[in-house]
């Protein structure tokens, strides 16, 4: 039959052509007509055009309905909105400044400063606003009202206020608005005085027809839409109430660092004094798409919880932006163990830390109120095993027309290059056998790579007290059972400046203190019992010892690892740092033995 021989398998236009020709063909009618040649085949080219187009809008409208598939920011905020998953918005560059003013009047013992007060700044040339969100009241204190400690959101404070009626859209003029800045205030009856403040809800859990809540859902072209509750979950405003919206309209990021305050709002009784407590930070893009696909689904998991250690990640993904890496892991798991506490480490993308406002957003605002009762969660820094990376390439000048410094880069990119992709993070690991083969195939000249690695782990030093000093490095330290440096340390002051002290291990696992002789420069062991070494766990302790001053600007131990494949674990980031980084290329030939070196 003629019908079989018809092909819905194509999807491009030449493979449709070809199949509506083969059945054409296949009829008794056509069995002798040259398509090519003809004014029929115009026809079988729209009618394959037609063809393609519907398939590959059907294609197209098919993967836009699944959030794995979606690719249109509008589809795939549609698809979140179905999770009740609200994507993060701009965020504000937040400060925190006190201030004092000088006193006008001794009768008066207050000071008042209306909310949105305008702050200046500049950052990185830019000229920025920051304004307050509620009223401050500054106390007498002698000559001056002393404002404590508050907060400065970067941006323009914008008020909407709606007249309700029936079916009323709550549709915000405004992009860019830190959707966490929303404030609502309803007006029941415009002939009363009285306004009810109603709060953002994120979850249904615990709400009735009287709860004064409402909800935020964002649009097509980053526009959002406030909506309340129809009388079960929440109370609706009725018919001739007046709501006012007030929210900012923020900068993101690029209000981050600001320092240097300047006061620009309604004259004060005398030049205000500003101290800066906390840099501007906190500020943020909106979720990208790809970040909303990954947290729709974790979000919804979590159910708003903080229950498992990857509830604690998914929660402080969705809701804080700079972060680079996070780790979680229970109390339980700590020696010894800390039952009852969640810990969470954070690398910032902005720097190797969280500042003390970064954790108390997190900690206070974040976690505690998804925190289940009896877990308490803390974050704690990250701690940086860095790897100190000495190679050797051997390469044969026959066999290539690139010089030696042109293979020591090759080799420099490849190992900087493993640290990027695979280091840098917590739970990353230096895989050796893979680490060595990047760098042997780097360049095809390069033939083979000897490389040795060092640990080296920074300790937090309590200067001129007596302190207990443990390092874990999570890795085996080398034993050989004999004196070879497995451990060593940097230089230290202790009882007398003029000499500097070291740490060494014997061998057998204990520490000894020593100084290098000023005339043979020989060990001069003065304690031989001073800490111990478990090189199977990776575990060093100090014994008590008060440190007066370092000769560089940290305690450093620099550790043999017993193998060369290095893990992280917990709080723990493996990173290879350039400044430890030297390459050598060296002939395969016996024309040179002296080693051609490029360091930095």
């Amino acid at each position: 039959m003629a019908n079989n021989k018809i092909s819905i398998t194509e999807l491009d236009f030449d493979g449709i052509k070809s199949s509506l020709k083969a059945y054409m063909q296949s009829q008794t009618e056509f069995s002798d007509y040259n398509f090519e040649g003809s004014g029929l085949s115009v026809l079988l080219d729209i009618l394959s055009y037609n063809t393609h187009y519907n398939a590959l809008y059907t294609n197209l409208a098919i993967n836009e309905m699944f959030l794995d598939s979606a690719s249109k920011r509008d589809s795939i905020i549609s698809i979140a909105n179905n999770y009740g998953y609200l994507p993060r918005s701009r965020r504000c560059a937040t400060a925190q400044i006190s201030m004092t003013v000088p006193v006008a009047s001794s009768e008066t013992q207050q000071l008042a400063i209306p909310k949105y007060t305008a702050f200046n700044g500049t950052v990185t040339g830019e000229q920025y606003t920051f304004y307050t969100r509620d009223d401050l009241i500054g106390n007498k204190l002698g000559s001056n009202y002393i404002f404590d400690k508050f907060e400065l959101y970067e941006g323009t404070p914008v008020t909407e206020k709606f007249n309700v009626v029936e079916n009323i859209e709550y549709i915000l003029e405004n992009e860019n608005i830190d959707t966490s800045t929303i404030r609502i205030y309803v007006q029941t009856n415009i002939t009363t005085l009285s306004v009810d403040a109603y709060k953002y809800a994120d979850t249904i859990v615990n709400l009735n027809s009287d709860s004064k809540v409402f909800f935020v859902r964002e649009l097509e072209g980053s526009r959002y839409e406030i909506r309340f509750g129809k009388n079960n979950l929440g109370y609706e405003p009725p018919p001739g109430a007046v709501v006012t919206i007030e929210y900012m309209v923020t900068n993101g990021t690029a209000g981050n660092g600001m320092k240097l305050f300047t006061y620009n709002g309604e004259a004060l009784p005398g030049t205000p004094t500003i101290t800066l407590i906390s840099q501007a930070i906190n500020g943020a893009e909106n979720e990208t798409n790809d970040e909303i696909k990954y947290n729709v689904s974790r979000k919804f998991r979590t159910q708003n919880r903080a229950v498992t250690p990857e509830d604690y990640i998914d929660i402080i993904s969705t809701n804080y932006s700079d972060i680079d890496s996070i780790s979680c892991w229970s109390g339980s798991e700590m020696t010894p163990p800390q039952y009852g506490k969640a810990f969470i480490s954070i690398k910032p993308k902005s720097g190797p830390f969280l500042i003390p406002s970064e954790k108390s957003f997190i900690s206070e605002t974040i976690l505690k109120p998804r925190a289940v009762i009896g877990v308490l969660p803390e974050l704690i820094d990250p701690i940086y095993n860095i790897l100190q990376i000495d190679t050797t390439v051997y390469y044969n000048p026959n066999e290539t027309n690139k010089t030696a410094t042109d293979l020591i880069n090759s080799a420099r990119n490849a190992i900087i290059d493993y640290n990027d992709l695979n280091l840098k993070k917590f739970e990353g690991i230096l895989r050796y056998s893979r680490f060595i083969s990047d760098i042997d195939n780097s360049d095809t000249g390069i033939k083979s790579n000897i490389t040795q690695i060092l640990i080296r782990r920074q300790v937090d030093v309590i200067f001129n007290r007596f302190a207990r000093y443990v390092v874990n490095i999570n890795n085996p330290i080398y034993d050989s059972g004999v004196p070879e440096e497995a451990v060593i340390s940097n230089g230290f002051f202790l009882d007398d400046p003029e000499r500097v002290y070291y740490i060494d291990d014997d061998g057998l696992g204990k520490l000894r203190l020593f100084y290098y002789s000023p005339d043979t420069y020989q060990k001069v062991f003065t304690n031989t019992n001073y800490g111990t070494v478990n090189y199977a766990n990776g575990v060093i302790t100090v014994n008590n010892v008060k440190i007066e001053g370092t000769v560089e600007s940290n305690l450093e131990f620099i550790i043999k690892p017993h193998s060369n494949d290095i893990v992280s674990k917990q709080n723990q980031i493996v990173l290879i740092d350039e400044n430890y980084l030297t390459v050598k290329a060296v002939r395969e030939t016996s024309l040179s033995t002296r080693p051609f070196t490029n360091s930095r």
